[in-house]
């Protein structure tokens, strides 16, 4: 069931963005094997507690700090039943940490349908980079993740969530402090873009 939401829970921003406002570039990736993801994301909307799983974590093979999370809301989400998400492909969940203190992750959606449309997640970062904002000065809101001692995280109320079948509007989540990525060590795939740097 959804939860009630007020009203200070709706982002006022009256920008909202669509498919066509989103933009894809082939790259290659390189699996960093199964990482451990809290999620905070749904907690907006759903009356549970936010959910530790393990999900394979990738990296771009040319772009230290780009990650993608492999099918975080797939079979592995622990809430899920069969049918709760679209199996025909595979669905990512990327994250941009090149700059440690900049972290976000661009508006994109999961692949889970709990009846409500396919969930569109991201960072408020990123949707007001989307609307015109640079990345330092979302650094200098305060809305930007970490990433630090192995662990992407984000502040309170930093990252957002979207049902389309729901509503029109993004609303914030993160709403426990919880979301976070334990990366796995990274240095291989880091050796292997510095050799091809030089």
């Amino acid at each position: 069931m959804i939860s009630s939401c007020s009203g200070d829970d709706v982002l006022s921003d009256d920008d909202v963005l669509s498919d066509d406002d989103v933009s894809y570039t082939p790259t290659s990736w390189v699996s960093l094997g199964n990482c451990t993801f809290t999620e905070d994301f749904l907690t907006t909307f759903y009356n549970f507690s936010p959910l530790t799983y393990e999900v394979e974590l990738q990296q771009n093979a040319a772009v230290s700090g780009h990650f993608r999370l492999v099918n975080p809301y797939g079979e592995a989400y622990p809430y899920n039943m069969e049918g709760d998400w679209d199996s025909s492909q595979d669905w990512y969940l990327e994250i941009h940490a090149e700059d440690p203190d900049g972290v976000y992750i661009p508006l994109q959606e999961t692949g889970l349908d709990w009846g409500y449309g396919n969930v569109v997640v991201g960072s408020l970062a990123a949707y007001y980079m989307d609307s015109g904002y640079t990345l330092e000065q979302v650094k200098a809101l305060g809305i930007a993740g970490t990433y630090a001692d192995g662990q992407i995280t984000f502040p309170y109320r930093s990252l957002v969530v979207h049902l389309p079948k729901y509503d029109d509007q993004y609303y914030y989540a993160n709403y426990n402090t919880a979301f976070c990525i334990t990366v796995p060590d990274t240095g291989q795939v880091d050796a292997m873009q510095n050799a091809v740097d030089e």
